[in-house]
Protein backbone atom coordinates (compact mmCIF):
# COMPACT_ATOMS: atom_id res chain seq x y z
CA UNK A 1 0.00 0.00 0.00
CA UNK A 2 2.98 2.37 0.57
CA UNK A 3 4.33 2.14 -2.32
CA UNK A 4 1.25 2.50 -4.64
CA UNK A 5 -0.58 5.24 -2.62
CA UNK A 6 1.24 6.60 0.37
CA UNK A 7 4.28 7.01 -0.94
CA UNK A 8 6.65 10.09 -0.87
CA UNK A 9 4.72 11.38 -3.99
CA UNK A 10 1.80 11.40 -1.88
CA UNK A 11 3.31 13.69 0.96
CA UNK A 12 4.96 15.94 -0.84
CA UNK A 13 1.65 16.80 -2.76
CA UNK A 14 -0.39 17.42 0.36
CA UNK A 15 2.30 19.46 1.64
CA UNK A 16 3.14 21.54 -1.39
CA UNK A 17 -0.10 21.96 -1.60
CA UNK A 18 -1.02 23.39 2.04
CA UNK A 19 1.60 25.66 1.70
CA UNK A 20 0.54 26.47 -2.06
CA UNK A 21 -3.34 28.00 -0.16
CA UNK A 22 -1.07 29.44 2.90
CA UNK A 23 0.37 31.75 0.66
CA UNK A 24 -1.83 32.57 -1.52
CA UNK A 25 -4.27 33.61 0.83
CA UNK A 26 -1.69 35.69 2.83
CA UNK A 27 -0.45 37.23 -0.33
CA UNK A 28 -3.71 37.97 -1.60
CA UNK A 29 -3.94 41.69 -3.02
CA UNK A 30 -0.59 42.52 -1.64
CA UNK A 31 1.35 42.21 -5.23
CA UNK A 32 3.14 39.26 -3.98
CA UNK A 33 0.89 37.45 -5.89
CA UNK A 34 3.27 38.45 -9.33
CA UNK A 35 6.51 37.16 -7.61
CA UNK A 36 4.79 33.70 -6.53
CA UNK A 37 3.23 33.23 -9.95
CA UNK A 38 6.60 33.41 -11.75
CA UNK A 39 8.20 31.09 -9.04
CA UNK A 40 5.70 28.62 -9.67
CA UNK A 41 6.20 28.77 -13.54
CA UNK A 42 9.76 28.84 -13.65
CA UNK A 43 10.03 25.88 -11.21
CA UNK A 44 7.29 23.99 -13.39
CA UNK A 45 8.98 24.89 -16.81
CA UNK A 46 13.20 23.61 -15.02
CA UNK A 47 11.54 20.88 -13.79
CA UNK A 48 9.72 19.29 -16.93
CA UNK A 49 12.96 20.62 -19.14
CA UNK A 50 14.68 18.32 -17.03
CA UNK A 51 11.91 15.69 -16.89
CA UNK A 52 8.58 16.33 -18.75
CA UNK A 53 7.19 13.94 -16.10
CA UNK A 54 7.70 16.17 -13.60
CA UNK A 55 5.39 19.18 -14.78
CA UNK A 56 2.67 16.62 -15.69
CA UNK A 57 2.64 15.81 -12.03
CA UNK A 58 2.60 19.51 -11.32
CA UNK A 59 -0.37 20.01 -13.60
CA UNK A 60 -2.13 17.26 -12.08
CA UNK A 61 -1.92 18.56 -8.58
CA UNK A 62 -3.01 22.04 -9.68
CA UNK A 63 -5.99 20.25 -11.23
CA UNK A 64 -7.50 18.50 -8.25
CA UNK A 65 -6.35 20.70 -5.47
CA UNK A 66 -7.08 24.92 -6.72
CA UNK A 67 -10.97 23.41 -9.18
CA UNK A 68 -10.80 26.47 -11.29
CA UNK A 69 -6.87 27.38 -11.09
CA UNK A 70 -6.93 31.03 -9.68
CA UNK A 71 -5.45 30.27 -6.61
CA UNK A 72 -2.73 32.58 -8.10
CA UNK A 73 -3.46 35.09 -10.74
CA UNK A 74 -1.78 38.12 -11.77
CA UNK A 75 -2.15 40.02 -15.03
CA UNK A 76 -4.65 38.04 -16.56
CA UNK A 77 -2.86 34.73 -15.89
CA UNK A 78 -3.66 32.69 -13.73
CA UNK A 79 -1.41 29.66 -12.09
CA UNK A 80 -3.38 26.95 -14.21
CA UNK A 81 -2.06 29.32 -17.50
CA UNK A 82 1.46 29.58 -16.11
CA UNK A 83 2.14 25.71 -15.05
CA UNK A 84 0.31 25.00 -19.16
CA UNK A 85 2.62 27.72 -20.52
CA UNK A 86 5.47 25.97 -18.71
CA UNK A 87 5.09 22.06 -19.23
CA UNK A 88 4.05 22.87 -23.40
CA UNK A 89 7.25 25.11 -23.97
CA UNK A 90 8.83 21.95 -21.95
CA UNK A 91 7.32 19.74 -24.24
CA UNK A 92 8.70 21.36 -27.52
CA UNK A 93 12.31 21.24 -25.85
CA UNK A 94 11.89 18.19 -25.48
CA UNK A 95 10.83 17.13 -29.18
CA UNK A 96 13.64 19.42 -30.22
CA UNK A 97 16.00 16.59 -28.62
CA UNK A 98 14.16 14.02 -30.42
CA UNK A 99 12.06 12.81 -28.27
CA UNK A 100 8.86 11.59 -30.56
CA UNK A 101 4.86 11.63 -29.77
CA UNK A 102 2.92 8.27 -29.93
CA UNK A 103 0.14 10.16 -31.56
CA UNK A 104 -2.22 7.92 -33.43
CA UNK A 105 -0.28 4.51 -32.05
CA UNK A 106 -2.56 3.58 -29.88
CA UNK A 107 -7.01 3.22 -30.55
CA UNK A 108 -7.43 5.67 -27.75
CA UNK A 109 -5.27 8.24 -29.46
CA UNK A 110 -7.37 8.94 -32.83
CA UNK A 111 -10.19 10.20 -30.94
CA UNK A 112 -8.56 13.46 -29.97
CA UNK A 113 -7.82 14.24 -33.37
CA UNK A 114 -11.41 14.11 -34.08
CA UNK A 115 -11.93 16.16 -30.84
CA UNK A 116 -9.74 18.57 -31.70
CA UNK A 117 -11.53 18.87 -35.02
CA UNK A 118 -14.20 19.81 -32.98
CA UNK A 119 -13.41 21.94 -30.56
CA UNK A 120 -11.43 24.22 -34.28
CA UNK A 121 -14.98 24.29 -35.59
CA UNK A 122 -16.40 25.52 -32.45
CA UNK A 123 -14.42 29.04 -31.83
CA UNK A 124 -14.66 29.13 -35.66
CA UNK A 125 -18.34 29.03 -35.96
CA UNK A 126 -18.41 31.12 -32.68
CA UNK A 127 -15.94 34.10 -33.86
CA UNK A 128 -18.13 34.13 -37.15
CA UNK A 129 -18.70 37.67 -37.75
CA UNK A 130 -17.60 38.75 -33.84
CA UNK A 131 -17.59 41.91 -32.12
CA UNK A 132 -15.47 42.13 -29.23
CA UNK A 133 -17.81 41.36 -26.87
CA UNK A 134 -18.51 37.97 -28.79
CA UNK A 135 -14.82 37.56 -29.52
CA UNK A 136 -14.81 37.59 -25.24
CA UNK A 137 -17.44 34.97 -24.74
CA UNK A 138 -16.15 32.37 -27.25
CA UNK A 139 -12.52 32.39 -25.43
CA UNK A 140 -14.33 32.27 -22.07
CA UNK A 141 -16.68 29.63 -23.10
CA UNK A 142 -14.40 27.58 -25.18
CA UNK A 143 -10.52 28.21 -23.25
CA UNK A 144 -10.77 25.14 -20.97
CA UNK A 145 -10.63 22.71 -24.31
CA UNK A 146 -6.83 23.60 -24.32
CA UNK A 147 -6.34 21.50 -21.61
CA UNK A 148 -6.61 18.90 -24.33
CA UNK A 149 -3.09 19.62 -25.77
CA UNK A 150 -1.46 17.92 -22.83
CA UNK A 151 -2.22 14.84 -24.54
CA UNK A 152 0.66 15.42 -26.37
CA UNK A 153 3.48 15.25 -23.35
CA UNK A 154 1.61 12.65 -22.03
CA UNK A 155 1.75 10.58 -24.78
CA UNK A 156 5.50 11.69 -24.91
CA UNK A 157 6.65 9.88 -21.70
CA UNK A 158 7.60 6.79 -21.09
CA UNK A 159 5.50 5.38 -18.57
CA UNK A 160 6.89 2.73 -16.68
CA UNK A 161 5.47 0.98 -13.47
CA UNK A 162 7.68 3.82 -11.65
CA UNK A 163 6.18 7.04 -13.02
CA UNK A 164 2.85 5.37 -12.92
CA UNK A 165 2.85 4.87 -9.11
CA UNK A 166 4.22 8.14 -8.57
CA UNK A 167 1.27 9.53 -10.78
CA UNK A 168 -1.63 7.60 -8.89
CA UNK A 169 0.34 9.26 -5.60
CA UNK A 170 0.01 12.65 -6.65
CA UNK A 171 -3.82 11.88 -7.78
CA UNK A 172 -4.49 10.30 -4.39
CA UNK A 173 -2.25 13.38 -2.48
CA UNK A 174 -4.72 16.01 -4.07
CA UNK A 175 -7.59 14.18 -3.70
CA UNK A 176 -6.91 13.80 -0.24
CA UNK A 177 -6.35 17.29 0.39
CA UNK A 178 -9.79 18.03 -1.20
CA UNK A 179 -11.17 16.01 1.43
CA UNK A 180 -9.59 17.81 4.47
CA UNK A 181 -9.68 21.38 2.42
CA UNK A 182 -13.75 20.59 2.10
CA UNK A 183 -14.00 19.66 5.98
CA UNK A 184 -11.75 22.25 7.45
CA UNK A 185 -13.81 24.86 5.60
CA UNK A 186 -16.83 23.52 6.81
CA UNK A 187 -15.43 23.60 10.35
CA UNK A 188 -14.33 26.88 9.55
CA UNK A 189 -17.32 28.60 8.52
CA UNK A 190 -19.95 26.93 11.23
CA UNK A 191 -17.06 27.51 13.83
CA UNK A 192 -16.05 31.08 13.59
CA UNK A 193 -17.37 35.01 14.03
CA UNK A 194 -19.46 36.69 10.95
CA UNK A 195 -15.79 38.96 10.43
CA UNK A 196 -13.25 36.04 9.63
CA UNK A 197 -16.10 34.20 7.65
CA UNK A 198 -16.64 37.28 5.35
CA UNK A 199 -12.71 37.68 4.83
CA UNK A 200 -12.55 33.72 4.15
CA UNK A 201 -15.57 33.74 1.81
CA UNK A 202 -13.52 36.75 0.23
CA UNK A 203 -10.45 34.66 -0.43
CA UNK A 204 -12.44 31.29 -1.64
CA UNK A 205 -14.61 33.47 -4.20
CA UNK A 206 -11.90 35.60 -5.22
CA UNK A 207 -9.58 32.53 -5.90
CA UNK A 208 -12.66 30.59 -7.43
CA UNK A 209 -11.88 27.94 -5.04
CA UNK A 210 -15.26 26.90 -3.09
CA UNK A 211 -19.35 27.70 -3.77
CA UNK A 212 -20.01 28.37 0.19
CA UNK A 213 -24.48 28.72 0.60
CA UNK A 214 -25.76 28.68 3.93
CA UNK A 215 -28.33 26.39 3.65
CA UNK A 216 -29.56 25.78 7.61
CA UNK A 217 -28.93 26.67 11.08
CA UNK A 218 -24.79 27.19 11.12
CA UNK A 219 -24.54 24.82 8.54
CA UNK A 220 -23.00 25.75 4.63
CA UNK A 221 -23.18 23.55 2.03
CA UNK A 222 -19.28 23.02 0.75
CA UNK A 223 -18.54 22.62 -3.15
CA UNK A 224 -15.49 22.69 -5.23
CA UNK A 225 -15.67 21.32 -8.66
CA UNK A 226 -12.67 19.39 -8.29
CA UNK A 227 -14.67 17.30 -5.62
CA UNK A 228 -15.12 15.36 -8.60
CA UNK A 229 -11.92 13.49 -8.01
CA UNK A 230 -13.43 12.30 -4.58
CA UNK A 231 -16.10 10.55 -6.80
CA UNK A 232 -13.38 8.45 -8.23
CA UNK A 233 -10.80 8.13 -5.53
CA UNK A 234 -13.72 6.72 -3.40
CA UNK A 235 -14.10 3.81 -6.10
CA UNK A 236 -10.51 3.27 -6.80
CA UNK A 237 -10.70 2.50 -2.39
CA UNK A 238 -14.02 0.60 -2.99
CA UNK A 239 -12.17 -1.22 -5.83
CA UNK A 240 -8.66 -1.95 -3.60
CA UNK A 241 -11.20 -2.65 -0.29
CA UNK A 242 -13.10 -5.39 -2.61
CA UNK A 243 -10.02 -6.80 -3.90
CA UNK A 244 -7.99 -7.47 -0.69
CA UNK A 245 -10.40 -7.60 2.21
CA UNK A 246 -8.69 -10.04 3.48
CA UNK A 247 -5.89 -8.09 4.54
CA UNK A 248 -7.20 -6.26 7.95
CA UNK A 249 -4.48 -3.77 8.29
CA UNK A 250 -4.74 -2.30 5.14
CA UNK A 251 -8.43 -2.58 5.12
CA UNK A 252 -8.45 -0.43 8.37
CA UNK A 253 -6.56 2.68 6.75
CA UNK A 254 -8.52 2.24 3.57
CA UNK A 255 -11.88 2.65 5.44
CA UNK A 256 -10.41 5.90 7.44
CA UNK A 257 -10.13 7.02 4.06
CA UNK A 258 -13.23 6.42 2.78
CA UNK A 259 -14.86 8.01 5.33
CA UNK A 260 -13.30 10.80 5.02
CA UNK A 261 -13.63 11.06 1.24
CA UNK A 262 -17.38 10.02 1.69
CA UNK A 263 -17.87 13.21 4.09
CA UNK A 264 -16.75 15.58 1.95
CA UNK A 265 -19.05 14.10 -0.54
CA UNK A 266 -21.56 14.13 1.24
CA UNK A 267 -21.43 17.79 2.47
CA UNK A 268 -20.99 19.23 -1.20
CA UNK A 269 -24.77 18.30 -1.16
CA UNK A 270 -24.21 17.81 -5.27
CA UNK A 271 -26.61 15.34 -6.78
CA UNK A 272 -24.49 15.17 -9.97
CA UNK A 273 -21.71 13.95 -7.91
CA UNK A 274 -24.49 11.38 -5.95
CA UNK A 275 -25.97 10.28 -9.25
CA UNK A 276 -21.96 9.68 -10.86
CA UNK A 277 -20.98 7.73 -7.69
CA UNK A 278 -23.71 5.63 -7.99
CA UNK A 279 -23.38 4.57 -11.49
CA UNK A 280 -19.72 4.14 -10.69
CA UNK A 281 -19.94 1.88 -7.87
CA UNK A 282 -22.68 -0.32 -10.10
CA UNK A 283 -20.09 -0.17 -12.48
CA UNK A 284 -17.36 -1.13 -10.03
CA UNK A 285 -19.47 -3.98 -8.44
CA UNK A 286 -20.22 -5.42 -12.08
CA UNK A 287 -17.10 -5.40 -12.96
CA UNK A 288 -15.43 -6.63 -10.11
CA UNK A 289 -17.91 -9.24 -9.34
CA UNK A 290 -17.23 -10.57 -12.66
CA UNK A 291 -13.83 -10.79 -12.94
CA UNK A 292 -13.13 -12.21 -9.19
CA UNK A 293 -16.45 -14.27 -8.21
CA UNK A 294 -16.84 -13.60 -4.91
CA UNK A 295 -19.15 -15.92 -2.30
CA UNK A 296 -22.43 -14.55 -1.39
CA UNK A 297 -20.94 -14.60 2.07
CA UNK A 298 -17.81 -12.01 1.10
CA UNK A 299 -20.51 -10.10 -1.43
CA UNK A 300 -22.83 -9.92 2.09
CA UNK A 301 -20.38 -8.77 4.65
CA UNK A 302 -19.15 -6.03 1.79
CA UNK A 303 -22.47 -4.99 1.72
CA UNK A 304 -22.73 -4.61 5.54
CA UNK A 305 -19.33 -2.53 5.84
CA UNK A 306 -20.13 -0.48 2.88
CA UNK A 307 -23.26 0.96 4.62
CA UNK A 308 -21.28 1.00 8.23
CA UNK A 309 -18.60 3.44 6.28
CA UNK A 310 -21.60 5.59 4.53
CA UNK A 311 -22.97 5.72 8.39
CA UNK A 312 -19.56 6.31 10.22
CA UNK A 313 -19.09 9.60 7.08
CA UNK A 314 -22.02 11.43 8.20
CA UNK A 315 -21.00 10.99 11.47
CA UNK A 316 -18.07 12.41 11.31
CA UNK A 317 -19.82 15.56 9.92
CA UNK A 318 -22.12 15.90 12.66
CA UNK A 319 -18.66 15.32 14.54
CA UNK A 320 -16.96 18.57 12.64
CA UNK A 321 -20.12 20.39 13.27
CA UNK A 322 -20.94 19.90 17.07
CA UNK A 323 -17.22 20.37 17.86
CA UNK A 324 -17.63 22.60 21.04
CA UNK A 325 -14.33 24.65 20.19
CA UNK A 326 -14.13 27.55 19.89
CA UNK A 327 -18.43 27.47 20.13
CA UNK A 328 -20.68 24.87 18.73
CA UNK A 329 -22.70 25.07 15.56
CA UNK A 330 -26.08 25.12 15.69
CA UNK A 331 -26.97 21.55 14.05
CA UNK A 332 -30.85 21.91 13.51
CA UNK A 333 -31.89 20.81 10.58
CA UNK A 334 -28.80 18.67 9.89
CA UNK A 335 -30.77 15.41 10.11
CA UNK A 336 -33.30 16.59 7.38
CA UNK A 337 -30.89 18.22 5.17
CA UNK A 338 -29.35 15.00 3.20
CA UNK A 339 -33.28 13.39 2.87
CA UNK A 340 -34.42 17.21 1.63
CA UNK A 341 -31.78 17.12 -0.92
CA UNK A 342 -32.25 13.80 -2.12
CA UNK A 343 -36.36 13.95 -2.55
CA UNK A 344 -36.74 17.60 -3.59
CA UNK A 345 -37.72 17.83 -6.95
CA UNK A 346 -38.96 21.16 -7.37
CA UNK A 347 -35.98 23.13 -5.63
CA UNK A 348 -34.75 25.94 -8.03
CA UNK A 349 -31.52 24.01 -9.57
CA UNK A 350 -33.72 21.52 -10.52
CA UNK A 351 -36.59 24.27 -11.57
CA UNK A 352 -34.26 26.00 -13.68
CA UNK A 353 -32.23 23.03 -15.67
CA UNK A 354 -35.79 21.81 -16.93
CA UNK A 355 -36.22 25.65 -18.22
CA UNK A 356 -33.42 25.59 -19.86
CA UNK A 357 -33.98 22.26 -21.77
CA UNK A 358 -36.44 23.34 -24.18
CA UNK A 359 -34.54 26.67 -25.17
CA UNK A 360 -30.96 24.21 -25.54
CA UNK A 361 -33.32 22.33 -28.14
CA UNK A 362 -34.27 25.31 -29.90
CA UNK A 363 -30.71 26.09 -30.48
CA UNK A 364 -29.83 22.81 -31.19
CA UNK A 365 -32.22 22.62 -34.07
CA UNK A 366 -31.43 25.78 -35.92
CA UNK A 367 -27.98 24.22 -36.34
CA UNK A 368 -27.82 21.13 -35.82
CA UNK A 369 -24.47 19.84 -37.55
CA UNK A 370 -22.12 22.58 -37.22
CA UNK A 371 -23.61 24.08 -34.14
CA UNK A 372 -24.00 27.53 -32.75
CA UNK A 373 -20.14 27.91 -31.40
CA UNK A 374 -18.34 28.56 -28.04
CA UNK A 375 -19.67 32.24 -26.93
CA UNK A 376 -23.43 30.80 -28.05
CA UNK A 377 -25.98 32.78 -25.33
CA UNK A 378 -29.40 31.25 -24.78
CA UNK A 379 -32.24 33.32 -22.47
CA UNK A 380 -34.23 31.30 -19.60
CA UNK A 381 -36.06 31.87 -16.90
CA UNK A 382 -33.74 30.86 -13.99
CA UNK A 383 -35.56 30.43 -10.57
CA UNK A 384 -32.36 30.81 -8.78
CA UNK A 385 -32.80 33.30 -6.08
CA UNK A 386 -29.41 35.10 -6.96
CA UNK A 387 -30.34 35.72 -10.40
CA UNK A 388 -33.82 36.86 -8.81
CA UNK A 389 -31.83 39.37 -6.89
CA UNK A 390 -30.69 40.88 -9.94
CA UNK A 391 -33.27 40.13 -11.84
CA UNK A 392 -36.56 39.86 -10.71
CA UNK A 393 -38.40 38.22 -13.58
CA UNK A 394 -35.60 35.50 -13.78
CA UNK A 395 -34.86 36.19 -17.59
CA UNK A 396 -31.54 34.94 -17.69
CA UNK A 397 -28.53 35.24 -20.67
CA UNK A 398 -25.68 32.68 -20.65
CA UNK A 399 -23.27 30.71 -22.68
CA UNK A 400 -22.82 28.34 -19.60
CA UNK A 401 -25.38 25.63 -19.54
CA UNK A 402 -26.45 22.57 -17.70
CA UNK A 403 -27.17 19.47 -19.57
CA UNK A 404 -23.67 18.30 -20.77
CA UNK A 405 -24.56 16.34 -23.71
CA UNK A 406 -26.48 19.35 -25.35
CA UNK A 407 -23.75 21.62 -24.39
CA UNK A 408 -21.16 20.07 -26.69
CA UNK A 409 -24.09 19.46 -29.80
CA UNK A 410 -24.59 23.23 -29.10
CA UNK A 411 -21.04 24.63 -29.54
CA UNK A 412 -19.79 22.12 -31.61
CA UNK A 413 -22.20 20.09 -33.53
CA UNK A 414 -23.39 16.97 -33.93
CA UNK A 415 -19.48 16.07 -34.32
CA UNK A 416 -18.51 17.43 -30.40
CA UNK A 417 -20.79 14.70 -28.85
CA UNK A 418 -19.61 11.92 -31.10
CA UNK A 419 -15.90 12.65 -31.26
CA UNK A 420 -16.19 12.54 -27.03
CA UNK A 421 -18.38 9.33 -26.96
CA UNK A 422 -15.32 7.83 -29.32
CA UNK A 423 -12.97 8.88 -26.74
CA UNK A 424 -14.50 7.66 -23.41
CA UNK A 425 -15.31 4.26 -25.49
CA UNK A 426 -11.78 4.03 -26.65
CA UNK A 427 -10.27 4.78 -23.77
CA UNK A 428 -13.10 2.22 -21.44
CA UNK A 429 -11.66 -0.29 -23.77
CA UNK A 430 -7.82 0.10 -22.67
CA UNK A 431 -8.77 0.44 -18.98
CA UNK A 432 -11.11 -2.73 -19.99
CA UNK A 433 -8.23 -4.82 -21.36
CA UNK A 434 -6.29 -4.72 -18.04
CA UNK A 435 -9.15 -6.38 -15.79
CA UNK A 436 -7.42 -9.35 -15.26
CA UNK A 437 -4.06 -7.96 -14.84
CA UNK A 438 -2.33 -8.62 -11.50
CA UNK A 439 -3.38 -4.58 -10.62
CA UNK A 440 -6.52 -5.27 -12.36
CA UNK A 441 -8.22 -3.60 -9.47
CA UNK A 442 -6.75 -0.20 -10.09
CA UNK A 443 -8.55 -0.41 -13.59
CA UNK A 444 -11.66 -1.40 -12.69
CA UNK A 445 -11.59 1.47 -10.33
CA UNK A 446 -10.51 4.26 -12.55
CA UNK A 447 -13.10 2.67 -15.42
CA UNK A 448 -15.60 3.28 -12.82
CA UNK A 449 -14.76 7.12 -12.56
CA UNK A 450 -14.85 7.38 -16.71
CA UNK A 451 -18.11 5.90 -16.45
CA UNK A 452 -19.41 8.20 -13.47
CA UNK A 453 -17.58 11.08 -15.37
CA UNK A 454 -19.74 10.70 -18.29
CA UNK A 455 -22.88 10.29 -15.90
CA UNK A 456 -22.09 13.01 -14.43
CA UNK A 457 -21.86 15.13 -17.64
CA UNK A 458 -25.43 14.66 -18.43
CA UNK A 459 -26.46 16.97 -15.85
CA UNK A 460 -23.02 19.06 -15.24
CA UNK A 461 -21.31 19.40 -17.77
CA UNK A 462 -17.46 18.63 -17.11
CA UNK A 463 -16.16 17.16 -20.26
CA UNK A 464 -15.80 20.88 -21.84
CA UNK A 465 -14.13 21.78 -18.32
CA UNK A 466 -10.48 20.74 -17.63
CA UNK A 467 -10.84 18.89 -14.69
CA UNK A 468 -13.21 16.35 -16.63
CA UNK A 469 -10.79 16.35 -19.85
CA UNK A 470 -7.74 16.04 -17.00
CA UNK A 471 -9.04 13.00 -15.67
CA UNK A 472 -9.29 11.63 -19.24
CA UNK A 473 -5.93 12.61 -19.78
CA UNK A 474 -4.57 11.45 -16.89
CA UNK A 475 -5.67 7.54 -17.58
CA UNK A 476 -3.47 7.49 -20.57
CA UNK A 477 -0.56 6.17 -18.83
CA UNK A 478 -2.94 3.22 -17.07
CA UNK A 479 -4.32 2.13 -20.50
CA UNK A 480 -3.69 -1.09 -22.66
CA UNK A 481 -3.48 -1.57 -26.32
CA UNK A 482 -5.12 -4.30 -27.91
CA UNK A 483 -2.26 -5.07 -30.09
CA UNK A 484 -0.02 -5.09 -26.43
CA UNK A 485 -1.97 -7.44 -24.83
CA UNK A 486 -1.85 -10.16 -27.25
CA UNK A 487 1.89 -9.28 -27.98
CA UNK A 488 1.92 -10.24 -24.26
CA UNK A 489 0.01 -13.23 -24.06
CA UNK A 490 2.07 -14.62 -26.82
CA UNK A 491 5.10 -13.96 -25.06
CA UNK A 492 4.13 -15.94 -21.83
CA UNK A 493 2.80 -18.72 -24.12
CA UNK A 494 6.66 -19.21 -25.25
CA UNK A 495 7.85 -18.99 -22.01
CA UNK A 496 5.84 -21.52 -20.36
CA UNK A 497 6.78 -23.95 -23.63
CA UNK A 498 10.53 -22.83 -22.84
CA UNK A 499 10.40 -23.40 -19.24
CA UNK A 500 8.47 -26.87 -19.73
CA UNK A 501 11.08 -27.77 -21.99
CA UNK A 502 14.05 -27.47 -19.95
CA UNK A 503 12.50 -28.63 -16.46
CA UNK A 504 14.80 -31.39 -16.22
CA UNK A 505 17.34 -29.49 -17.02
CA UNK A 506 20.40 -28.97 -13.96
CA UNK A 507 20.89 -25.10 -15.18
CA UNK A 508 18.91 -22.47 -14.07
CA UNK A 509 18.11 -20.70 -17.21
CA UNK A 510 16.26 -17.39 -16.15
CA UNK A 511 13.15 -16.04 -17.13
CA UNK A 512 12.77 -13.79 -19.97
CA UNK A 513 12.08 -9.92 -19.04
CA UNK A 514 8.57 -8.72 -19.23
CA UNK A 515 7.27 -7.27 -22.53
CA UNK A 516 5.42 -4.66 -20.99
CA UNK A 517 6.54 -2.54 -17.80
CA UNK A 518 3.52 -3.30 -16.43
CA UNK A 519 3.72 -6.85 -15.53
CA UNK A 520 6.78 -6.00 -13.94
CA UNK A 521 4.84 -3.62 -11.35
CA UNK A 522 4.95 -5.38 -7.79
CA UNK A 523 1.15 -6.54 -6.33
CA UNK A 524 0.27 -3.83 -3.84
CA UNK A 525 -0.76 -5.36 -0.20
CA UNK A 526 -0.19 -8.74 -1.51
CA UNK A 527 2.92 -9.43 0.86
CA UNK A 528 0.57 -8.56 3.73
Amino acid sequence: MKDQFLGKAFFLTLTGLTLAFFVAYFSLHTGAETVFLLLIGLATLLLATHKLEYGLYIALAELIGTSHGHLFTAGGISIRMAIFGAVMIAWLTHLARGRRVAIGANPWDRPYILLLISIIIGFVVGLRGADTDVIKNVINDGNGYFYVLYIFPMLTVNWDSIKRRVLLQVFAGAATFISVLTLLILYLFTHTTEPVQRALYAFFRDARIAELTKVTGDIFRIFLQAQFFSVVLLLVIAAAMFWFWRQRRDQTILALWFILTMSALIISLSRSFWIGLIVGGLTLAVSAISIRRPSIKEILVKKAAGLLMLITSVALLWVVLAFPLPRPANVSGFSDLLSDRTLDGGDAAISSRWNLLPEMQKTIAESPIIGSGFGKIIAFESDDPRVREIYPDGKWRTYAFEWGWLDLWIKMGLLGPIAMIWLGLSVGFGLVRGFRDEHGWLNIGLFAGLVALYAIHTFSPYLNHPIGLGYIIFLTPFLVAKKQKAHEGAMVAIREVIEKTIVHTPAQIPKAPSVSSRQAEPVPWAEV
